[in-house]
Parts: structure tokens; sequence; C-alpha cells
């Protein structure tokens, strides 16, 4: 029985060395999203609080080669009282992030990056300003374009009925559809992300889309998808392809955020596919 185990365990080492040698695997990559309410009437302070502190510590870390990117997104739309986050912290890693921060590697890292706060001083500051709501973490599966400080994003959160047939859909069609449209200009950006943490079968999206604009106007503009999709997919249909799509996923939710600060790693790629 033992042997009969360790050919099984062979024989599966072996044929993943073998797909591994016919196709070269990208790095993986994790996002974690903070969602952020600010304290009424401290908006323009934990601005300023961000490009001081946070952001210096943010390019020490992408310079490091620590973190792929960091980004604050403010919420457009829905805004206000009733809208869940005011802010998105987003922070994309090659690889698996590290454990979170103790106060001892927060100081470290205020000292690195030349912040002239103590750990005890900038957490006091944070919480006065804001507090968190939520904190996510992604894996982004495929990443398109370059967005750039001020472009708008439309974030689709999707409850998915049918994973394999759905996650197949939006590779082999809109990520096609995708890269036209940043060809040509009417968007700068796209990414597909599947939820890791929180999980389970009460959570309310379990993917989402983000279509990334140039400005304001390029959101409301849209797209004359049909003219894109005829010139990428000749030799399909339309309304055939897309009414498949209803029945693979739910829009759960749509926000539109603006990019208000990014910083990029030296090593983040303009697309990426984690297969």
């Amino acid at each position: 029985m033992r042997n009969r185990m360790l050919l099984v365990i062979a024989s599966a080492v072996f044929s993943a060395v073998g797909l591994n040698a016919q196709q070269p695997q990208q790095p993986s990559y994790y996002q974690t999203v903070a969602c952020v309410k600010i304290t009424p009437g401290k908006f323009a302070e934990f601005r300023q609080f961000v490009n001081e502190a946070s952001k210096k510590m943010a390019e020490t870390r992408a310079k490091a080669g620590e973190i792929s990117s960091w980004a604050v997104l403010r919420s457009v739309m829905p805004a206000g009282t009733e809208a869940r986050c005011d802010y998105a912290i987003s922070t994309i890693y090659e690889g698996a992030p590290p454990a979170p921060q103790t106060t001892e590697g927060l100081g470290k890292a205020l000292e690195k990056a030349g912040v002239k706060m103590t750990a005890a001083q900038y957490l006091a500051k944070r919480d006065s300003l804001s507090h968190l709501v939520a904190m996510e973490m992604w894996r982004p599966r495929i990443r398109l374009g370059q967005p750039e400080k001020g472009h708008y994003l439309l974030v689709n959160y999707m409850k998915v009925h049918d994973a394999t047939a759905y996650y197949k859909f939006e590779r082999e069609t809109w990520q096609p559809l995708a890269d036209a449209m940043i060809k040509e200009g009417t968007q700068s950006g796209w990414m597909l992300s599947t939820v890791l943490l929180p999980g389970g079968t009460d959570v309310k999206y379990t993917a989402r889309t983000v279509d990334v604009y140039p400005s304001w106007d390029a959101v409301f503009k849209g797209n004359n998808m049909q003219e894109v999709f005829k010139k990428v997919f000749p030799d399909k249909d339309y309304q055939q392809t897309f009414e498949s799509l209803t029945k693979l996923r739910d829009l759960a939710e749509r926000d539109l955020f603006v990019f208000e600060e990014l910083v990029r790693g030296k090593k983040e790629p303009a697309a990426t596919t984690d297969n």
C-alpha cells in the first residue's frame, strides 16, 4: 500500500514538472484592499496625512521590490454617509503578502521612509482621521493596460454561478475585447480578480472586474461594443455570446472610483495572466 502511494505521488510530481516545462508559469499576484471611512470634516487632513506618511512608505517599499503597486482610490459614487468606503487602499504583491505589520515593523518602515513620526504617533493620527471598515484579499488573475493617477475605475462585483464557465468567458471573450479597447484608447486598463478572503457561502461576491478609463468623459462616453466585437470576433454572434454570460454570473454591485495616488514598483508588468 505504501509503495503504491509513493508511485501515485511520484507520478503527480513528474506530471506537474512536465506541465510546467511546457507552460512557463508567470508570478502569482495578490492584492489587499482596505475599505476606509473618513472622520467627518477630516478629508483634507486625511489626504495630507496620506501624502506625508503612507505614500512615502509605499514609495520606499516599491523601490525595495517589496510591493508591485500601491494606490489610493477615492469613491466617487456611491459617496457620503451611506457609502461603504470613502477610500480604498490597494496594495498588490508579487507572491503572497507578508504577515500583518507589527508596531516595531511600522516604526522601522517610518524611519526608512524618512517620516518623522513614531509608530504610536502614526497609528494615533491615522485612527483620529479614519477607521477601517473591512480588509479583503484578492487574486488578480488578468491585468491589462497601465492606469495612471487621475484615471477612473468602474469596479464590477460579481456573484458567480458557474465558476469554470465564467472564467473561461472572461479569458476567451472579454479579455480580447478589453485589449482591443485599450489599444484604441477608449479604456486604459482592465482587470479580473477572484476573492480569497473573506470566503465561504455567505460572501456577497466572489469575483470582480475593473474597467479603467482615462477620463471622466470616457467613463460615460462608453464603447461601441458591437463594433469592437465584430472586429475581434468576426465569426461570432454578439447577442448569442452575451446571452450566455447572464447565466454565468450576476452583477451584484458596481462602484466608481478615481485614482488619487498611485505608486508603482520597478517590476510591475503592463499585463499579467495567472492561470
